[in-house]
């Protein structure tokens, strides 16, 4: 597994809720202040299922029982499947855009940035962090970003890409987008609660989650697309991540034959505007080949070589999504089906597993 080098684009860890607020920058320990349900909301109510997992998924131990990996699982997952590094997301840390009260946002989002900066990103340079941030104000998401992004060493910031008041393209996001940008900070919007998307009388959550999260990264793409904030800000770079590659090329097909059949009024210049003779497709390949824009695949892919073909080389990244719903050996297996699939050439396979992620994260071998 150690031939060629690997970088796990999109990996897990479980809150240890404890040691967060151990972290919150207001007085927890004084007793003055209590945490009424936990640290960060649940999951939606659509994940709540009977379910069958792979031994080691979600943290499941052979006595079935919950087993957080925690650093030490975490490390010796790296050396079984050889990645060179692992860029770590939270778990019920994605829900914080659904905590109503401002303030507590505020210093959970602190709370957790220095948590897992402490207990993994110190523990191991293989280990990278992507940061929350408060997206309830714009002013503290800016300042948390920067503070994480050039004083604690993360490789990103974390935009849910549902359980957030407004959409991603929404105006009063654009400062964070803004100081994104100038730092060089890559934006990840990750899929995950499926709210807000029309499945509530859905009766078997299998379906909401295959059907959550690649929707979820469609309404995304679109609406930071639409709002130009690519154009906006060029410094700009996004990831779309754990919806696979499909959704991706059906929202460029649509959106190439939405935008030709109605470009949007643009009285402002505010919207995207396209030269004459390009397409969505166009620019959206043209973001791709700068680097600023790229698609978490995993496991099972059996389209990624014409999704490849359509979005080329530098348009996917490999994410392990350990320890949600895998194990080692299911993402070993992943990473040798994709070694061996005939279809895909050398140079993507390459770009895959590592090119595209050390050039979008800044991570260097």
């Amino acid at each position: 597994m150690k031939d060629q080098l690997i970088i796990d684009g999109d990996g897990h860890v479980f809150e240890d809720n404890q040691a967060i607020a151990r972290h919150f920058p207001y007085s927890v320990e004084t007793g003055r202040i209590t945490f009424r349900n936990g640290l960060f909301p649940a999951n939606s109510h659509m994940q709540y299922s009977l379910t069958r997992t792979p031994p080691g998924a979600f943290g499941a131990g052979a006595d079935g029982q919950f087993h957080n990996p925690g650093p030490e699982g975490w490390l010796q997952f790296l050396d079984q499947t050889g990645f060179e590094y692992t860029v770590l997301f939270p778990t019920h840390g994605q829900r914080i855009g659904r905590i109503v009260d401002r303030d507590y946002a505020f210093g959970a989002a602190r709370a957790y940035n220095d948590w897992l900066a402490e207990a993994y990103l110190q523990r191991d340079a293989r280990f990278k962090g992507i940061a929350l941030i408060p997206m309830h104000d714009a002013e503290a998401a800016v300042e948390e970003l920067n503070r994480a992004y050039t004083k604690l060493g993360f490789s990103g910031v974390l935009f849910p890409a549902t359980a957030v008041q407004l959409n991603l393209g929404a105006k009063p996001y654009w400062p964070v987008y803004q100081e994104a940008a100038r730092l060089g900070c890559p934006v990840v919007v990750h899929g995950g609660g499926h709210w807000d998307l029309g499945m509530d009388t859905m009766n078997i959550s299998t379906g909401a989650n295959a059907i959550g999260h690649p929707m979820s990264l469609a309404i995304a793409l679109t609406e930071m697309l639409l709002n130009n904030l690519f154009e906006r800000y060029k410094g700009l770079r996004v990831a779309y991540l754990e919806g696979g590659p499909m959704w991706f090329l059906m929202a460029i097909a649509r959106l190439t034959r939405s935008f030709e059949a109605g470009v949007p009024i643009n009285p402002r210049g505010e919207l995207l505007q396209l030269p004459q003779g390009q397409t969505v497709a166009d620019y959206v390949r043209k973001l791709v080949e700068d680097g600023r824009l790229v698609v978490g695949i995993e496991g099972g892919e059996s389209d990624l070589p014409y999704a490849i073909k359509v979005g080329g080389e530098g348009a996917f990244i490999f994410s392990s999504d350990f320890p949600h719903e895998v194990n080692t050996h299911t993402v070993q297996k992943e990473i040798r089906e994709l070694r061996e699939n005939q279809e895909i050439s050398a140079s993507a396979k390459e770009a895959i597993l590592y090119g595209n992620a050390a050039r979008f994260y800044g991570l260097k071998h």
